[in-house]
């Protein structure tokens, strides 16, 4: 995944969690876990012609 930007946390779980764009132009939301990352949401289907976010 080209690009990842880290947030404090999403979920209010008090863990902070993970925001990723893949190279396929999708945006993922990956919740954090204590001892790795846990699943995935995907917030943007196709989000194309960005070099950065966050």
């Amino acid at each position: 995944m080209p690009r990842f930007f880290a947030v404090p946390d999403v979920n209010a779980d008090g863990i902070p969690d993970l925001y990723a764009h893949t190279s396929s132009g999708s945006v993922r939301l990956y919740f954090g876990g204590r001892t790795a990352i846990g699943s995935y949401n995907t917030v943007i289907g196709t989000w194309t012609g960005k070099l950065a976010f966050g």
